[in-house]
């Protein structure tokens, strides 16, 4: 049998929102601790600041730990709205995929997407 892929959810935390995290997204999480197909593990990077280091540190945990993959995650944003989340879309990526871009929803319901259309 072969091991299931290792997935680290590195969630951005600051103590501006008294570490709030967002319901939805919380529910997202206790989902993905159950899924069949990966193992996830789930950390905070809290008052990492600014943004890009935060990432850095998320970067850090993913290769110190030996995660296969990494799915770095804002506190205030939550994916299962449409019943597509991001274990879902990692299962139909390409095996030689490297980086895996997807929309997340805010607290307002709306979706939080860059373009390059004008």
């Amino acid at each position: 049998m072969s091991k299931r892929p290792r997935v680290l959810v590195a969630l951005t935390v600051l103590t501006e929102r008294n570490g709030w995290i967002n319901p939805g997204l919380m529910m997202d999480l206790l989902d993905m601790q159950v899924d069949r197909c990966y193992e996830v593990k789930i950390a905070l990077v809290k008052d990492a600041w600014p943004i890009d280091y935060a990432r850095n540190v998320a970067v850090t945990m993913a290769r110190d730990g030996g995660f296969d993959w990494l799915l770095m995650v804002d506190a205030d944003q939550y994916f299962y709205a449409d019943g597509d989340g991001p274990l879902s879309i990692l299962s139909r990526a390409p095996a030689d995929a490297f980086i895996i871009g997807f929309p997340t929803r805010i607290g307002s319901g709306g979706i939080n997407v860059c373009t390059t259309e004008s």
